[in-house]
């Protein structure tokens, strides 16, 4: 994850780094003929290109507080202008981002059908902007300079892979 995030998903120390590993795991599993393993990840990942949240003073105006919160590529706002939050969101942010509403998200089961952590309700505002292309918000003076990350809606970051060994 780490390195990713520092170097991208197709970078040779990544490459190098999954093939230790992946030498590290093979020789587990041959020595423990008699175990069943089980490997899977909690996301995927993807390369990014960082853009400034807050380059667009008319877009923050429409926020009740002018930050946003959760992750990078799957950033959530409180909204006091819905309607000129859709319009400022759709033209600067429209082409990277799907703009979803919180009611639309848990009307449509987004993030399961499980009991609801404690702290869902308070974790998710009015909308979120959800990375469809490679770009990630950055809201601090500089870029944070991350070549990977992931929380956003592309088919590499929701596609979860199960590797069962020794079944």
């Amino acid at each position: 994850d780490h390195l990713m995030h520092e170097n991208g998903i197709k970078n040779e120390i990544v490459r190098e780094n999954i093939i230790y590993l992946e030498n590290k795991l093979k020789s587990l599993i041959n020595n423990n003929p008699d175990t069943l393993f089980i490997l899977t990840a909690d996301h995927g990942f993807s390369d990014i290109e960082e853009i400034n949240f807050k380059e667009h003073k008319d877009f923050l105006d429409t926020l009740s507080e002018p930050i946003y919160s959760i992750e990078p590529r799957f950033a959530t706002v409180s909204v006091k202008n819905k309607e000129k939050f859709l319009e400022l969101g759709n033209k600067y942010y429209g082409d990277y981002f799907d703009i979803v509403s919180r009611d639309d998200l848990i009307k449509n089961h987004t993030f399961g059908y499980g009991k609801e952590n404690e702290l869902f309700s308070t974790a998710l505002k009015d909308y979120c902007l959800i990375a469809k292309d490679k770009y990630a918000f950055y809201q601090t003076n500089e870029p944070i300079g991350f070549k990977g990350h992931h929380a956003g809606g592309t088919t590499s970051e929701r596609e979860i892979y199960l590797l069962i060994f020794n079944k």
